[in-house]
Protein backbone atom coordinates (compact mmCIF):
# COMPACT_ATOMS: atom_id res chain seq x y z
CA UNK A 1 0.00 0.00 0.00
CA UNK A 2 0.59 3.58 -0.89
CA UNK A 3 1.16 6.00 1.82
CA UNK A 4 -1.99 8.07 0.52
CA UNK A 5 -3.74 4.69 0.37
CA UNK A 6 -2.99 4.00 3.85
CA UNK A 7 -4.08 7.61 4.68
CA UNK A 8 -7.45 7.05 2.85
CA UNK A 9 -7.79 3.62 4.58
CA UNK A 10 -6.78 5.63 8.70
CA UNK A 11 -9.55 8.45 7.86
CA UNK A 12 -12.08 6.37 6.51
CA UNK A 13 -11.81 4.15 10.10
CA UNK A 14 -11.15 6.66 12.82
CA UNK A 15 -12.94 9.92 11.20
CA UNK A 16 -15.09 8.42 9.04
CA UNK A 17 -14.42 10.51 5.84
CA UNK A 18 -13.57 9.66 2.69
CA UNK A 19 -11.31 11.35 -0.06
CA UNK A 20 -13.22 13.48 -2.01
CA UNK A 21 -14.67 11.92 -5.67
CA UNK A 22 -14.40 14.44 -8.40
CA UNK A 23 -18.18 14.50 -9.61
CA UNK A 24 -18.25 14.78 -14.04
CA UNK A 25 -21.03 16.98 -15.15
CA UNK A 26 -22.09 15.99 -18.57
CA UNK A 27 -23.58 19.03 -19.95
CA UNK A 28 -27.46 17.99 -21.02
CA UNK A 29 -28.07 17.93 -24.24
CA UNK A 30 -30.50 20.29 -26.13
CA UNK A 31 -33.97 18.95 -27.07
CA UNK A 32 -34.93 18.59 -30.42
CA UNK A 33 -37.71 21.11 -29.36
CA UNK A 34 -35.35 23.56 -27.94
CA UNK A 35 -33.44 23.43 -31.55
CA UNK A 36 -36.69 23.62 -33.41
CA UNK A 37 -37.64 26.95 -31.26
CA UNK A 38 -34.02 28.38 -32.21
CA UNK A 39 -34.53 27.69 -35.76
CA UNK A 40 -38.05 28.92 -36.24
CA UNK A 41 -37.39 31.93 -34.07
CA UNK A 42 -34.21 32.75 -35.95
CA UNK A 43 -36.10 32.45 -39.33
CA UNK A 44 -38.60 34.77 -38.34
CA UNK A 45 -35.86 37.24 -37.43
CA UNK A 46 -33.73 36.79 -40.67
CA UNK A 47 -37.44 37.42 -42.45
CA UNK A 48 -38.37 40.35 -40.30
CA UNK A 49 -35.11 42.42 -40.65
CA UNK A 50 -35.29 41.67 -44.29
CA UNK A 51 -38.87 43.12 -44.90
CA UNK A 52 -38.20 46.01 -42.13
CA UNK A 53 -35.38 47.23 -44.52
CA UNK A 54 -36.59 46.86 -47.34
CA UNK A 55 -39.87 48.75 -46.61
CA UNK A 56 -38.14 51.36 -44.75
CA UNK A 57 -35.89 52.18 -47.65
CA UNK A 58 -39.21 52.15 -50.42
CA UNK A 59 -40.89 54.22 -48.08
CA UNK A 60 -38.68 56.70 -46.16
CA UNK A 61 -36.71 57.85 -49.43
CA UNK A 62 -36.37 61.55 -49.85
CA UNK A 63 -38.97 63.04 -51.12
CA UNK A 64 -37.15 66.74 -51.59
CA UNK A 65 -33.01 67.51 -51.58
CA UNK A 66 -31.74 71.00 -50.39
CA UNK A 67 -28.64 73.56 -51.24
CA UNK A 68 -28.03 74.86 -47.71
CA UNK A 69 -26.39 78.45 -47.69
CA UNK A 70 -23.85 78.40 -45.47
CA UNK A 71 -24.37 81.15 -43.11
CA UNK A 72 -21.82 80.73 -40.87
CA UNK A 73 -22.18 79.38 -36.99
CA UNK A 74 -24.56 82.56 -36.17
CA UNK A 75 -27.63 83.24 -37.07
CA UNK A 76 -28.36 86.64 -39.46
CA UNK A 77 -30.01 89.27 -37.03
CA UNK A 78 -31.75 91.71 -38.94
CA UNK A 79 -32.10 94.42 -35.82
CA UNK A 80 -34.40 97.52 -36.74
CA UNK A 81 -35.62 100.65 -34.91
CA UNK A 82 -37.39 102.77 -37.02
CA UNK A 83 -38.44 105.34 -33.84
CA UNK A 84 -36.95 108.67 -34.93
CA UNK A 85 -34.64 107.33 -37.83
CA UNK A 86 -34.56 108.64 -41.54
CA UNK A 87 -34.30 104.58 -42.42
CA UNK A 88 -37.29 103.44 -43.95
CA UNK A 89 -35.37 99.98 -44.95
CA UNK A 90 -33.09 96.85 -43.09
CA UNK A 91 -31.66 94.47 -44.61
CA UNK A 92 -29.42 91.57 -44.75
CA UNK A 93 -27.74 89.80 -47.80
CA UNK A 94 -26.27 87.09 -48.76
CA UNK A 95 -23.89 86.57 -51.35
CA UNK A 96 -23.77 83.52 -53.39
CA UNK A 97 -21.29 81.76 -56.05
CA UNK A 98 -23.10 81.68 -59.22
CA UNK A 99 -25.61 78.93 -57.82
CA UNK A 100 -27.71 77.04 -60.43
CA UNK A 101 -30.77 77.29 -59.15
CA UNK A 102 -32.55 76.05 -62.38
CA UNK A 103 -33.23 72.40 -61.38
CA UNK A 104 -34.83 74.00 -57.91
CA UNK A 105 -38.77 74.92 -56.74
CA UNK A 106 -39.00 76.41 -53.25
CA UNK A 107 -36.39 78.83 -50.94
CA UNK A 108 -36.73 77.41 -47.63
CA UNK A 109 -36.14 79.39 -44.51
CA UNK A 110 -36.71 79.72 -40.92
CA UNK A 111 -37.42 83.30 -38.91
CA UNK A 112 -38.26 84.65 -35.71
CA UNK A 113 -38.77 87.77 -33.97
CA UNK A 114 -37.11 88.85 -30.53
CA UNK A 115 -40.63 89.97 -29.40
CA UNK A 116 -43.53 88.48 -30.53
CA UNK A 117 -44.86 91.10 -32.86
CA UNK A 118 -46.87 89.68 -35.05
CA UNK A 119 -46.93 92.28 -38.08
CA UNK A 120 -43.80 91.45 -39.38
CA UNK A 121 -43.35 91.17 -43.16
CA UNK A 122 -40.31 90.69 -44.64
CA UNK A 123 -39.17 90.82 -48.30
CA UNK A 124 -36.84 88.30 -49.97
CA UNK A 125 -35.21 89.68 -52.83
CA UNK A 126 -33.33 86.78 -55.07
CA UNK A 127 -30.44 88.33 -57.46
CA UNK A 128 -28.65 87.05 -60.49
CA UNK A 129 -25.12 87.51 -62.18
CA UNK A 130 -27.38 89.87 -64.77
CA UNK A 131 -28.46 92.16 -62.17
CA UNK A 132 -32.10 91.03 -62.18
CA UNK A 133 -33.86 90.93 -58.96
CA UNK A 134 -37.00 89.69 -57.84
CA UNK A 135 -39.00 89.83 -54.58
CA UNK A 136 -42.06 88.34 -52.88
CA UNK A 137 -42.70 88.89 -49.62
CA UNK A 138 -43.60 86.39 -46.21
CA UNK A 139 -45.76 87.32 -42.83
CA UNK A 140 -46.01 85.51 -40.04
CA UNK A 141 -43.17 86.07 -38.26
CA UNK A 142 -43.60 85.55 -34.68
CA UNK A 143 -41.76 84.72 -30.89
CA UNK A 144 -40.95 81.50 -32.24
CA UNK A 145 -39.56 79.27 -35.11
CA UNK A 146 -40.98 79.40 -37.97
CA UNK A 147 -40.00 77.77 -41.26
CA UNK A 148 -41.32 79.69 -44.42
CA UNK A 149 -41.43 77.92 -47.70
CA UNK A 150 -41.50 80.73 -51.21
CA UNK A 151 -42.10 79.28 -54.37
CA UNK A 152 -39.35 80.31 -56.91
CA UNK A 153 -41.74 80.73 -59.34
CA UNK A 154 -43.17 83.52 -57.38
CA UNK A 155 -40.33 85.44 -58.17
CA UNK A 156 -41.19 87.46 -61.39
CA UNK A 157 -38.74 89.39 -62.73
CA UNK A 158 -35.91 86.84 -62.99
CA UNK A 159 -35.04 85.39 -66.91
CA UNK A 160 -32.03 83.35 -65.54
CA UNK A 161 -31.85 80.82 -62.64
CA UNK A 162 -28.54 79.94 -63.57
CA UNK A 163 -26.35 82.13 -61.63
CA UNK A 164 -28.20 83.19 -58.73
CA UNK A 165 -25.69 85.42 -56.69
CA UNK A 166 -27.66 86.72 -53.65
CA UNK A 167 -30.46 86.41 -51.55
CA UNK A 168 -31.52 89.24 -49.52
CA UNK A 169 -33.43 89.71 -46.66
CA UNK A 170 -35.66 93.16 -46.05
CA UNK A 171 -37.78 94.85 -43.24
CA UNK A 172 -39.64 97.92 -44.18
CA UNK A 173 -40.58 100.07 -42.18
CA UNK A 174 -44.31 100.03 -43.47
CA UNK A 175 -44.42 96.55 -43.04
CA UNK A 176 -44.32 96.24 -39.15
CA UNK A 177 -46.38 97.51 -36.46
CA UNK A 178 -43.53 97.67 -33.67
CA UNK A 179 -41.14 99.78 -34.71
CA UNK A 180 -38.03 98.10 -32.99
CA UNK A 181 -37.28 94.88 -33.21
CA UNK A 182 -34.89 92.44 -34.15
CA UNK A 183 -35.80 89.09 -36.61
CA UNK A 184 -33.35 86.30 -37.01
CA UNK A 185 -33.02 83.89 -40.06
CA UNK A 186 -31.34 80.42 -40.24
CA UNK A 187 -31.56 77.63 -42.41
CA UNK A 188 -31.61 79.38 -45.60
CA UNK A 189 -31.51 76.25 -48.44
CA UNK A 190 -32.91 75.91 -51.69
CA UNK A 191 -35.44 72.62 -52.34
CA UNK A 192 -35.68 70.21 -55.10
CA UNK A 193 -38.56 68.14 -55.14
CA UNK A 194 -38.50 65.00 -56.79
Amino acid sequence: MEKKEVYDYLAKIYLDKQPAAKIVRKAPEPSKKYITFILIALGIAIVSAGAFLKYQIRFFKPKAFGLYVATGSELIKLKYNFNNSSTKKEGYSVTLSDINAQDYQHLQFQARSLTDDPGIKIRVEVENNLKENAFSYIDGVSGAWKEFTLKLSDFKGLTRWDNVNKISFIIEEWNVVGKENSVFIDEIRLIKKK
